[in-house]
């Protein structure tokens, strides 16, 4: 198992789906706190709250990946400060907050 996590995790492919799914997260964030008041938009509401949630499991999907590749000391995937900081930002978006401040948080 860790041999196939970690091939993934250093897969070029990994990092740019990883890459592409941040990019999505930006610009749904961009959606998120637009103002929606035309009855079109909202009507909109249900998929992009599935696209959202669809975003944050990728998003644990790589840290379990990552922790994968680890093998039998998966707590080495903290000692690097970036995963520590996705896997906050990934943690707080558990947290029952106002959904806002979430969404502007996941853009750091």
């Amino acid at each position: 198992m860790t041999g196939v996590c970690s091939q993934i995790a250093d897969a070029k492919w990994f990092h740019h789906a990883i890459t592409l799914t941040i990019l999505i997260a930006g610009v749904l964030v961009g959606v998120q706190t637009y103002e929606l008041t035309s009855p079109a938009v909202r009507a909109l509401e249900p998929m992009i709250n599935l696209i959202d949630q669809v975003i944050l499991w990728i998003f644990v999907l790589e840290i379990l990946i990552k922790m994968g590749a680890q093998g039998s000391r998966p707590w080495r995937y903290f000692l690097d400060p970036w995963n520590v900081f996705d896997f906050t930002i990934v943690a707080v978006c558990f947290l029952p907050l106002n959904a806002e401040y979430a969404a502007v948080l996941r853009l750091l």
